[in-house]
């Protein structure tokens, strides 16, 4: 959903009209030799990209854990999320950001999680956008596809539905069950939005993060970039 609003921003023809999480399933994994993130002080940290959404998600850690992001570290933009964690192993860099998956592959390998983005940070990440030109010309299609995907939403977040759950990570993913249910746990079910309905606050969060990274000086109005009417519309029912 980040990239699409992004897009919106800069003035293209989409919308964002559902996400589904929250809370942003991103670790800061480090070598085993560091226990807590102030350690990591002059260290060279793997993000995706400078102010790509890794690197976003690392300054909100480092800030919550009293140092300054903008001198405390040394960012090292590797876009491929493999080839971070193989430079930390490598020890081409001490610490990295990863997705819950790769983070539990890190601590197979002796590395060490020691932060979670979902327990500082609230992000859009999961979700669904598309043009202006479906929502003008066929709006029924649309909702049938956000009423589809919120029911979707619903069955996930059941704890009831925990072991399919887990059942489908493991295939889905290609994982051992044992990994799949790591990442059950990790990940957590309190990230995904039941309904697909998010605060405006947020999607005005990703579009000031937007206009920084791509230098856009005019206002950009939340109706711009996201349009709330399918989900207020499939939770009527």
């Amino acid at each position: 959903i980040g990239s699409a609003l992004r897009a919106a921003t800069q003035g293209l023809p989409m919308k964002g009209i559902l996400s589904s999480e929250t809370r942003p399933p991103y670790f800061l994994i480090a070598r085993p030799e560091f226990k807590t993130v102030a350690e990591l002080k002059g260290k060279a940290i793997g993000v995706n990209a400078i102010q790509g959404t890794t690197h976003i998600l690392l300054k909100e850690i480092l800030k919550a854990n009293g140092m300054d992001p903008e001198k405390d570290v040394v960012p090292m933009p590797i876009t491929s999320s493999p080839t971070r964690l193989q430079s930390v192993v490598g020890g081409a860099s001490q610490a990295t950001m990863l997705d819950v998956v790769l983070a539990i592959r890190a601590e197979k390998q002796g590395l060490r999680i020691l932060a979670s983005s979902a327990e500082i940070s609230q992000r859009l990440m999961g979700g669904i956008a598309t043009s202006d030109k479906r929502i003008k010309e066929n709006p029924d299609q649309v909702l049938r596809f956000v009423r589809g995907y919120v029911k979707a939403l619903k069955y996930v977040v059941d704890p009831k539905n925990r072991d399919e759950i887990i059942q489908i990570v493991a295939k889905e993913m290609e994982l051992p069950v044992e990994e799949a249910i790591r990442v059950y746990e990790l990940g957590g079910i309190a990230r995904f939005v039941a309904d697909g309905d998010v605060p405006e606050e947020l999607v005005k969060l990703e579009v000031e993060d937007a206009k920084v990274e791509l230098k856009v000086t005019k206002d950009v109005p939340v109706s711009q970039v996201f349009d709330y009417s399918f989900v207020k519309k499939a939770k009527e029912r």
